[in-house]
């Protein structure tokens, strides 16, 4: 067989399957019964994300006590509740003056008897 009638063959194969093919889905019905039909209800699914990773603010400001000689250890007395939006002058945090009063004291004290002496 020459190569011109084995393409005239494969030519009519495609066609002839395309035509099986439109016959047999213009026959297939669309339409559905009542009894097959279901409302239903639009509603939003929460989007849930279990990742592992680290969470960083988008903005974020570093807070810290008062740079004082001889004291690197401080004690928070009260702290704002995580999560809380606030804003400038909004109380944050505080930190527990007690050591720093009686530190303040005692010299005081000892600046006085210095003087006396």
């Amino acid at each position: 067989m020459s190569k011109k009638w084995i393409l005239v063959l494969v030519v009519l194969a495609v066609i002839s399957s395309a035509g099986i093919w439109l016959y047999r889905s213009l026959g297939v019905a669309a339409s559905a019964e009542e009894r097959d039909l279901v409302t239903v209800q639009k509603l939003d699914f929460p989007l849930i994300v279990n990742a592992p990773g680290l969470v960083e603010a988008k903005k974020s400001l570093s807070i810290g006590p008062p740079k004082m000689t001889d004291t690197h250890r401080f004690k928070l007395s009260r702290i704002v509740d995580e999560g809380t939006a606030v804003s400038e002058g909004d109380f944050l945090l505080e930190f527990d003056g007690a050591d720093l009063s009686r530190r303040m004291r005692d010299e005081t004290a000892n600046y006085q008897r210095v003087q006396e002496e």
